[in-house]
């Protein structure tokens, strides 16, 4: 299983979640650590994976609280997560899904994810315009999608 940050800093960022405990929060000691995002707390939240693939989530009494699919979670109580959830941890939303497939970004949200694709420079490098990189892009992403 992967958390997906749909919204927030690290918007595109995917964190595998391996069997046993994983938690996030603003301490960069954190398993998954969102230290930009200052409505989190320093341990928010704690994610249990078991072996058979089913995960829990559990609000660890943050000061913001923890919402699970837009209602907030009791602190303390785990609540079975499934594939398509979201969860909100301060201004970071997170969609877990079963499989994840990294692909290049055009846009960089965050000025230290570094690898994300630098548009300019490749379309400088090959004499192209935006336009042609962006739709040769396009074409060779469709191209190369799983059946």
């Amino acid at each position: 299983m992967f958390l997906i940050v749909k919204e927030g800093r690290e918007r595109g960022r995917a964190y595998k979640l391996n069997e046993g405990n994983t938690i996030a929060g603003r301490n960069p000691t954190c398993q998954i650590a969102l230290t930009e995002d200052h409505a989190i707390s320093r341990q928010h939240l704690l994610i249990n994976c078991k072996p058979d693939g089913t995960c829990t989530a559990t609000d660890l009494n943050s000061t913001n609280g923890t919402y699970l699919n837009e209602r907030r979670m009791l602190p303390n109580q785990p609540s079975i997560i499934e594939p398509g959830i979201t969860l909100l941890l301060g201004t970071t939303l997170f969609e877990l899904v079963v499989q994840y497939t990294p692909t290049k970004r055009l846009a960089m949200p965050h000025p230290n994810q570094s690898e994300a694709f630098d548009l300019e420079a490749s379309a400088d490098d090959n004499n192209e315009t935006k336009s042609e990189r962006i739709q040769k892009l396009a074409t060779d992403y469709l191209e190369n999608l799983p059946d």
